[in-house]
């Protein structure tokens, strides 16, 4: 499961060995071609350009450095935001990495929520059919 917050990503870094380090990074320097725009959802772009608007700092975003190319990893929204506001440069947590990293991590992270999710479903058609009520996940709480 992905850290919620930019401490709990760094703990985890450490517990894995995963070198990490912050740094300001020109905008144009940064790949997320791979991501097409499509995929961005207009009210969190226009929630976080807000926060921006407002003064509001915003979490480093989170990028792989391969020796040549740093690859955007989280930060989306919070980077078409900052290009919109006509920022030049953000703050961002390089981890060292490959784009190729970054795909097989995400195969993982949806393979594990699906299997969460087939048991879910499975544990609520047997619940269904003895017509008990479903109990919360206590994963999820």
């Amino acid at each position: 499961m992905k850290p919620r917050t930019n401490r709990a990503r760094i703990q985890q870094n450490e517990a894995t060995n995963v070198k990490t380090r912050n740094q300001v990074l020109p905008i144009d320097t940064i790949r997320l071609d791979f991501q097409p725009s499509i995929c961005l959802f207009e009210e969190k772009v226009q929630e976080n350009v807000g926060r921006l608007r407002s003064g509001e700092k915003l979490p480093p975003l989170v990028v792989r450095f391969d020796g040549t190319n740093y690859w955007l990893q989280d930060g989306f929204h919070r980077i078409e935001a900052a290009t919109r506001m006509g920022f030049e440069k953000v703050e961002a947590e390089i981890i060292a990495g490959t784009l190729a990293d970054m795909e097989q991590e995400f195969k993982e992270m949806v393979s594990k929520a699906m299997k969460k999710l087939r048991r879910q479903s499975n544990y609520t058609q047997k619940v269904g059919m003895l017509g008990a009520e479903p109990e919360p996940d206590k994963e999820s709480q």
